[in-house]
């Protein structure tokens, strides 16, 4: 048995690597076979295996095989940069459109969110796994029941796309749960969003494909199940497609990959339920349809859209970044570090002029609403040594912003509706941060030195 190398053009996910290995095992002569996303594979095989025939199982993929030395992906500093605007682009665009995923707000613009990026990677070769399950589960019923009505042969269809769903949504509050019982503290949050959002920007240069060197750093389901579904596939037992649309959950895809992470890092069963709902159902009307999608993106237009889609990954991941930072104190503890000479050098002694500061009875008087996007106003002067009353009307409390913590205080409050109060006193100069549960919603006291010091 001689071990032979193949080049691979088009491949650039983890779903690509499944489709190869499938169609190199269709040959008789093959033993084993190892596809290698970065585009090459290594077969075992007795012989020669059939290319021409593989070329043409893999040619409605985008895929083309031909014999050679591997070869690592040409790193292109052009390529680099063109790429690099466009993930600068879409994090801008996000920013500006407030289009950054907000899922326990509750929003309708963020579930559009996910539900958008379902329709994205419906119609990117990561669906391509799921869609070959379908088809083939829906072909072995078809030639099962040669006599069968349209609608009947169309049932599988509907099986398979209601265990799907049901499955996301069922696994996806598993996940959320799960992200409850490791957010043990903001800190702890902060650290399971900041490794979430390197996996997602991990995940969308793995998407890219401009960096080899992320080729093999991917933390997702061993290949061998989406083999094994695959091979279930030919089963025709009326309950088949509905478990093995369940089963998609578990095949390599990056958005899905990239919203399970996400869902982890909220922590909580309904957000988790929701966002892995709406990402199934996003993906629905391109596997409904899936005859016309699948003949429509295919080699060029495939890869432009794992270009765009594998943008957004990485800008959501830096997104979600700055969120780690905030829940961890870190970006708190560098502007401390700027503002605290300015405050020691300038402001001692001088009146505070902070239009919502007010002092009533030697009380400084705060006073904040939480709206649908956070804290309003949410920078705020105040003077050490004087107490302060912090009131905090709550206008929109149904999202992450209604779990206000502030940790100089070490202090998590829940806001109602109507008037929350938080009574403290500073006791020396700097920054009093404070953010949501998410690190989403961010804002500060800048306390003043106290005027006998």
């Amino acid at each position: 048995m001689a071990k032979r190398i193949y080049q691979i053009s088009g491949m650039h996910c983890a779903a690509c690597e499944v489709l190869v290995e499938r169609a190199f095992r269709n040959s008789s002569v093959v033993e084993k076979v190892k596809a290698n996303q970065a585009g090459w594979a290594e077969v075992w095989s007795q012989a020669e295996p059939n290319i021409a025939a593989i070329n043409e199982t893999l040619a409605a993929h985008g895929y083309r095989v031909q014999a050679g030395a591997a070869v690592s992906s040409r790193f292109s500093v052009k390529r680099l940069g063109g790429i690099m605007l466009v993930i600068v682009a879409t994090y801008l665009l996000f920013r500006r459109f407030n289009l950054v995923p907000n899922l326990s707000s509750g929003q309708d613009l963020s579930l559009g969110v996910v539900f958008v990026m379902g329709l994205v990677a419906a119609v990117s070769s990561c669906i391509a796994v799921t869609g070959g399950l379908l088809v083939a589960i829906s072909t072995a019923h078809a030639q099962t029941h040669p006599n069968n009505t349209g609608w009947q042969k169309f049932r599988p269809h509907i099986f398979f796309n209601i265990g799907r769903v049901i499955s996301y949504t069922v696994l996806g509050g598993v996940v959320g749960a799960l992200g409850s019982v490791l957010a043990l503290s903001s800190v702890m949050n902060g650290i399971v969003t900041l490794v979430a959002s390197l996996a997602m920007i991990i995940l969308g240069i793995k998407l890219l494909n401009i960096l080899p060197i992320f080729s093999s750093l991917t933390i997702r389901p061993p290949k061998f199940i989406a083999h094994q579904l695959h091979d279930a596939a030919g089963n025709t037992r009326a309950w088949a497609p509905f478990f093995l649309g369940a089963g998609t959950f578990f095949l390599p895809c990056g958005f899905t990959q990239a919203l399970q992470l996400y869902v982890l890092t909220r922590g909580d069963v309904g957000v988790g339920a929701t966002t892995m709902l709406m990402f199934s159902l996003g993906t629905l009307p391109a596997l409904i349809g899936l005859g016309a999608v699948t003949s429509f993106v295919k080699g060029r237009w495939q890869a432009l859209v794992a270009t765009v889609a594998g943008a957004a990954v990485v800008a959501l991941g830096f997104i979600n970044f700055g969120y780690g930072l905030n829940l961890t104190g870190l970006n708190s503890k560098i502007n401390q570090l700027k503002e605290s000479a300015k405050i020691v050098a300038s402001e001692r002694g001088v009146e505070i002029n902070d239009p919502n500061v007010t002092l009533v009875d030697g009380v400084q008087v705060v006073k904040m609403d939480v709206v649908a996007r956070g804290y309003s106003p949410n920078r705020f002067t105040i003077r050490a040594g004087v107490p302060v009353r912090w009131e905090i009307r709550g206008v929109n409390t149904y999202g992450c912003q209604s779990i206000l913590q502030f940790p100089a205080l070490n202090t998590t409050k829940y806001i109602k509706s109507g008037i929350n109060v938080i009574e403290f006193t500073a006791q020396g100069e700097g920054q009093m941060p404070f953010h949501c549960a998410m690190g989403m919603y961010t804002g500060s006291f800048t306390v003043l030195p106290d005027k006998g010091s």
